[in-house]
């Protein structure tokens, strides 16, 4: 799959009042470039993940300060029977921002939690 993801390039422009840019990342890389950042940052957790990995694209807009790149990892770190039969799920979130020429902006971590009634 990951042989694949090196075929896959994600290209979008972006035009700004008359000026146009191409903002063009191999996604193959921008995912090496992520799993290096995690990895110096929070050690080997992501090391032969096998879960989907998210790549975007985020625009510059009033809610977004700069055009960037994101990927995101998320892990599922454990799952608790709870006594009412729901299931709590615990994950990890790593996301790691870039901007077009590969540069790493930011480097975050999060925790979410989840309940599911066990079918």
């Amino acid at each position: 799959m990951r042989n694949l993801l090196f075929l896959i390039l994600l290209l979008s422009a972006n035009v700004h009042g008359g000026e146009s840019t191409l903002f063009f990342v191999d996604k193959s890389r921008a995912i090496v470039i992520a799993e290096l950042a995690i990895t110096e940052k929070y050690g080997a957790v992501v090391e032969n993940y096998n879960e989907p990995i998210l790549v975007q694209h985020h625009f510059k807009s009033p809610v977004e300060q700069s055009e960037h790149l994101q990927v995101q990892f998320t892990q599922q770190e454990s799952i608790e029977q709870l006594a009412n039969g729901y299931e709590k799920i615990t994950s990890n979130n790593f996301t790691v921002r870039m901007d077009k020429s590969g540069e790493v902006l930011s480097v975050n971590k999060g925790v979410s939690l989840m309940t599911s009634k066990k079918k």
